[in-house]
């Protein structure tokens, strides 16, 4: 009789799992010590090539189309055209929370939509991105973000659909709200820190350059000045701050952002390794790739599709950090002695800018 029950609870569970279409593993459980959950790692995923389905079709057809494997790291499907939708199971156990709030990661999707499917009632949407009007978000902050009430014994369903023209990338987080406001307050600190380095950077640079007149440090000024915005922009600072009124421009902000910013890259390394005297070749490639990256820098306001121009850009991107590697390494093995400087200053950013184009491009996971 003992080993009967067992087979017939054994069955019943496996039965309960085949239901709800995504093993255990994919669902999230609230107990007293849940303050902050990564949830990037208990979501199931269907790709929508034709972005025609709707959250009924999809709450319908889950158990058939959602993915059943556990993923081991957050989704990162690079640039793509198709619609994703997520889904996860939160239940709240016994965490005496109620108020909670769901963070995406990725502050530079253009549309994600939450959907949140109780036992009864009506089924609940918001919406947020960098192409969704600033106000729209639950809470004034520079990465996409729900609120979700969830009282202890309850449960719900959520689907998120993202749909945008970068990359697909779904770093989650699930915050109790008093854990989330924390969070935020230490964030903004150390990113007060960040940013009031780079203004003195750019105010020292430029004062340098007003003194004695060496273009070297107004090409660097431009640098610093471009891509402290394009960082501010990729972590959302810039449409909570600078531009909350303007979703058009946000959503082609990074584009044009990469593309200035290495035209001062180029601009800079040109000019600090007289790439003129010491590789002639090198310095017509250079004056080519930055009137590449002019009109690049123009493109994005201009034509009518944002997504083949975000990943040219980011493509050249990818090129001319490499052409500078390189720049500098031939420069170096000439020995040109300001080459050194440069290779031992310039190498860990151009790496990390790589890492992280190579990332966008889905080529590497998306991680800290």
């Amino acid at each position: 009789m003992i080993r009967l029950l067992l087979v017939v609870m054994l069955a019943l569970s496996s039965l309960q799992v085949l239901a709800a279409g995504a093993p255990d593993g994919l669902f999230v459980k609230l107990d007293r010590a849940s303050d902050v959950i990564d949830i990037s790692r208990h979501l199931a995923f269907y790709e929508d090539p034709s972005s025609n389905l709707n959250i009924y079709q999809i709450k319908r057809r889950w158990p058939d189309i959602g993915s059943k494997t556990i993923p081991l790291k957050a989704y990162n499907f690079g640039f793509t055209d198709s619609t994703y939708w997520f889904h996860t199971r939160v239940e709240n156990v016994s965490s005496p929370n109620d108020q909670w709030v769901i963070e995406g990661l990725y502050p530079i999707i253009d549309e994600m939509e939450l959907f949140v499917v109780r036992a009864a009632g009506p089924i609940e949407r918001q919406i947020a991105g960098d192409s969704v009007p600033f106000h729209r978000r639950a809470r004034d902050h520079h990465n996409i973000n729900f609120d979700l009430t969830l009282n202890r014994g309850e449960s719900v369903d959520l689907y998120f659909r993202v749909k945008t023209s970068g990359a697909v990338q779904m770093r989650t987080k699930l915050w109790s709200l008093d854990s989330f406001s924390h969070a935020d307050h230490q964030e903004r600190f150390v990113l007060g820190l960040f940013y009031g380095l780079l203004i003195a950077m750019l105010i020292f640079s430029f004062l340098i350059f007003l003194s004695i007149r060496d273009t070297n440090y107004l090409w660097y000024s431009g640098y610093i000045f471009n891509y402290g915005i394009l960082q501010s922009s990729l972590n959302g600072l810039s449409f909570e701050h600078l531009w909350p009124d303007s979703p058009w421009w946000n959503n082609r902000a990074v584009a044009v952002l990469i593309a200035s910013g290495m035209f001062f890259v180029l601009g800079f390394s040109r000019s600090f390794l007289a790439l003129k005297a010491n590789a002639p070749v090198l310095n017509r490639t250079f004056l080519a790739m930055m009137g590449v990256f002019a009109l690049a820098a123009v493109a994005p306001m201009i034509s009518p599709s944002y997504a083949p121009v975000i990943r040219f850009n980011s493509f050249f991107a990818v090129l001319a950090a490499t052409l500078v590697m390189f720049a500098g390494g031939v420069c170096l093995y000439r020995n040109y002695r300001p080459a050194r400087f440069f290779m031992l200053a310039w190498t860990a950013l151009l790496a990390g800018m790589l890492l992280y184009l190579f990332k966008t491009f889905g080529v590497l996971p998306a991680n800290v």
